[in-house]
Parts: C-alpha cells; sequence; structure tokens
C-alpha cells in the first residue's frame, strides 16, 4: 500500500490504530462504568487491523531506501534503530519522572496522545513524500495486474497469509542469478528473523531469571534495561557509522565499485554481530552475579548493529519498485516471531526451571550459532571474508 500511495500518509494511517489503543485505555482508566476494560482490547485490536507498530518501522526503512544511496543504507537504518532503542530506554524513566511529579500516571497517557497526534500530522503534512507520482501510478498499475492473476487462483490461495513471502522466492530471473538470489534471500530473512525472534523475547526471560536467580527488583530490571539499551544507541548512533565511513573511503581510495546484493561490509557486519550475540548470550549463561549479567548485556548489545545491515542488504537485491514488498515480508516475519519466539522461549524457561534455570539460554546461544554458519552461506557480490578488515587498517 505504502508503494501505491505514498510512504508518508500510510506511516501515519499505521499510527493511528495506535492513537486509538491509547484513547480506549485512557477512557477505560478514567470512566470505568461507562467503558469495561474489554474496550482496551479493542484498541489493540484496531492498532493490529492498521498494521501496528512492526508496518510502522517496515515503511520507515522503506522510506529511507527511497531516500538513500546503498552503500549509506544501513546507516539510516541504524539510526531509526537508535532511536527506537534510545525511545525504550529513556521513555519509563520519564513516565516515571512525570507520574511522581503529577501524582497520576495517566498523565504520561495524555502526553503520549499529544505526542501522537503530533506525530501523525507532522507526518501527513510536513515530511516530504519519498515516492513521485509516476512511482506510485506504476505500483498501483501492478496491482491491478496482479489482482485479474489472483481471480485465476483458488479461494484458499488468495487468502494466503504467508503470500507477501513470495518476494523473497523471485521467479523472473535466469536460472544461475535466480538460484543465488533466493538463496541469499532467504538466508538473509532468516538470520534477521532469528534474531528479532530473540530480541522480542529476551528482555522478559531476563527479569523473570533474574528475579529468581539473583533477586533483582524493579530499580535493578530498570537500570539493566537501560543501561543495554543505551549501549545498543551508542553502538548504533557512532561505531556503525564511523566503520561505514572507514570502508567507503577505503572503497574511494581503491576505487572499488559498489557491487550488487550484499557487499563484503554488509557480510562483515552481519558475522561480527552475531558472534557478539552469541558471546552475550553464552554470558548469560554463566553468569554467577548480576553484574554479570549486565556486562553480557552490553556484549550482546554490539549485536545490534545486525539488523539494520541485514534489512539493508535485503533491500539491496530488488529493484526500487519492490523494497516496499521485501520489507513488508520482513514485516510479516517479525510479526510471527515476535508471536511465536516468546512462547517457545517461555516454555522452555518454565519446563527447565526447576532443574536448570538457563537452559533457555543454551537454546539462544545455540540460535544464534545457526545464524552464524547462515552468514557464510550468503554470496557476496565482492569478496567472501573478512579480508578487508585488514586492508582498511593498514590504510588508515
Amino acid at each position: 500500500m505504502s508503494d501505491r500511495y505514498g510512504r508518508t500518509t500510510l506511516i501515519a494511517l499505521t499510527s493511528i490504530g495506535l492513537l486509538f489503543e491509547l484513547i480506549f485505555t485512557i477512557l477505560a482508566a478514567r470512566l470505568p462504568d461507562k467503558f469495561s476494560i474489554n474496550w482496551i482490547f479493542a484498541g489493540y485490536i484496531i492498532d493490529g487491523f492498521c498494521g501496528s507498530f512492526t508496518s510502522t518501522c517496515a515503511i520507515t526503512n522503506a522510506y529511507a531506501t527511497d531516500c538513500t544511496p546503498k552503500s549509506t543504507r544501513n546507516v539510516a537504518f541504524a539510526y531509526f534503530h537508535a532511536c527506537l532503542y534510545l525511545g525504550i530506554a529513556l521513555g519509563p524513566f520519564a513516565a516515571a519522572f512525570v507520574t511522581k511529579l503529577t501524582g497520576t500516571p495517566m498523565t504520561s497517557f495524555y502526553i503520549m496522545v499529544g505526542v501522537l497526534v503530533g506525530f501523525i500530522l507532522f507526518m501527513k503534512f510536513v515530511v516530504p513524500e519519498s515516492l513521485s507520482e509516476k512511482r506510485k501510478a506504476i505500483a498501483r498499475e501492478k496491482r491491478l495486474e496482479m489482482k485479474s492473476v489472483k481471480k485465476d487462483r483458488s479461494w484458499s490461495q488468495r487468502i494466503n497469509i504467508l503470500d507477501p513471502l513470495r518476494v523473497l522466492w523471485p521467479r523472473d530471473e535466469p536460472f544461475r542469478k535466480k538460484t543465488l538470489l533466493r538463496r541469499n534471500l532467504v538466508l538473509l530473512a532468516a538470520i534477521d528473523t532469528m534474531q528479532y525472534g530473540v530480541t522480542m523475547s529476551i528482555f522478559g526471560l531476563i527479569i523473570m531469571y533474574t528475579n529468581f536467580r539473583f533477586g533483582w527488583a524493579t530499580y535493578e530490571s530498570g537500570l539493566f534495561m537501560g543501561i543495554t539499551n543505551l549501549s545498543r544507541v551508542v553502538c548504533l548512533l557512532l561505531v556503525l557509522p564511523f566503520a561505514a565511513r572507514l570502508y567507503r573511503n577505503h572503497q574511494a581510495k581503491k576505487n572499488i565499485r559498489m557491487s550488487q546484493g550484499a557487499d563484503v561490509f554488509d557480510l562483515t557486519v552481519m558475522r561480527i554481530a552475531v558472534f557478539f550475540d552469541i558471546v552475550g548470550y553464552l554470558g548469560y549463561t554463566l553468569a554467577t552475579s548480576g553484574t554479570m549479567v549486565t556486562v553480557a548485556g552490553v556484549i550482546a548489545s554490539f549485536g545490534a548493529v545486525g539488523s539494520p545491515t541485514l534489512q539493508s542488504a535485503l533491500t539491496k537485491h530488488v529493484s526500487a519498485d519492490k523494497t516496499g514488498e521485501v520489507l513488508g515480508a520482513m514485516s510479516l516475519l517479525h510479526v510471527l516471531a515476535r508471536t511465536v519466539a516468546p512462547t517457545i522461549c517461555n516454555a522452555i524457561y518454565a519446563t527447565t526451571l526447576s532443574t536448570s534455570p538457563a537452559a533457555v539460554f543454551v537454546a539462544l546461544t545455540a540460535t544464534f550459532a545457526l545464524a552464524f554458519v547462515f552468514t557464510f552461506f550468503v554470496k557476496s557480490g565482492g569478496r567472501f571474508c573478512f579480508p578487508f578488515l585488514r586492508s582498511v587498517l593498514m590504510t588508515n
């Protein structure tokens, strides 16, 4: 839809669902006699139908894809991720401060409604649209063609919710190119989904585990969340952009052309990110104190540079008119991961709590180890492994 009607319009639309969620929560809290708690569930349903947070992130990344060259796209995605983690780190502190200052938590909800209304108006009427009218018209024509093709399908095929994943399995390419393209797209999508699913599961697990093992209360858990999320922000705002700048300078000095698909820098960042995830989650497994858990969290935070790089690499494998589709497919995979991964992780934790509380972290470490292996099967348009690092360091 954002390909056909514009990124800014759809970002505003996906945010309207969250606005309803907040308004219904306020009504249920302020007027419980007229609005039961079920109105809060209705707000969540509306938010889901509007695409929710996951779709907003995907469309935001699509906007960045329209506006940035391939060489700097992962940095743009990293800035968006950094803003997200900064909000997660500072939001609870701001809400607690406002609640203490005003004596009621409802003030925070009123502020959030005001901020969200301002954001929706800003996106719709101030932020310039990234797609030209010509590109939107072409996308609408393409949609009409797809609809005519779908009419020939069976009813079950037409309502297949996994249909958006077809973009990860291209058909209109020569055999050899098609095979390599499919392998890269599927592996990159799998790695990103695994990383996203674990990230969505870990914070709840950490709170339960540290409370059980080390007696952490709300203060310690909040401190851990703040430290790890701020560490992610530093990696995304400083470390990844600096490394990208070094590599671009190296490319310019050596007159290296930008390769199609994932380049050697993308692959290197992916592998380093997943490696830090492995070390961090192994640290959770072996931690014997709360301090060790926090150190492991800081180490794992370096893995945050992987997600924007993975999503950027995915967009490099498709033409400009398909970036909305591929990011939409990733949005679907993120929703599935956000639903399935916490359920599986919580089940493992509950089952092994009495015998081996850290067993779930062993499983998550193994998941990242598998993702690390997958990165070595992604084919680069340039050289295959880490050798550019040595060359960059020697050059600089």
